[in-house]
């Protein structure tokens, strides 16, 4: 959800040469592992007996912050836009999230084969395709009317 928020303000930042809005300065992190690692992890846990009624992290047990993925989507969109701090929050979202995953590995031999640099090229390469549209102050209102925006 993050990265294509965080692609999403990025690609608008680019084309309008407007800052993207970020709570707390995008210094919060996660875990960004691509699709094609979670269904590899799911197709491990259906092929073997070990995992069967066991629950596992997947991920890539690396934390990225946010900031640093729109920075590195602006640089590779070639623009120069910085984040701009809202000020808000999500409430109920956490600073910091990545997996644990010491027991997938172990037990399953799962490990997330696609870099982050893989996955934003990729994701660049759908960008290119698409239209940007600011939907961020609609995206905003919508949590402030739900209460979630502090």
């Amino acid at each position: 959800k993050d990265i294509y928020s965080t692609a999403g303000n990025s690609q608008y930042s680019a084309t309008s040469g407007t800052s993207y809005a970020t709570p707390q300065v995008g210094r919060q992190t996660r875990d960004f592992v691509h699709v094609s690692d979670v269904v590899a992890a799911n197709l491990l846990a259906m092929e073997k007996d070990e995992a069967v009624g066991r629950i596992y992290n997947v991920g890539t047990g690396r934390a990225t912050a946010i900031v640093e993925v729109a920075e590195a989507l602006a640089r590779a969109l070639g623009v120069a836009v910085a984040p701009a701090s809202t000020g808000q929050f999500r409430a109920g979202d956490i600073r910091h999230c990545f997996a644990d995953v010491e027991r997938i590995t172990r037990e399953l031999g799962f490990e997330a084969r696609t870099s982050l640099a893989a996955g934003l090229r990729e994701l660049l390469g759908w960008l290119r395709t698409q239209a940007p549209e600011d939907r961020v102050a609609e995206a905003r209102g919508a949590l402030e009317r739900r209460g979630l925006a502090r």
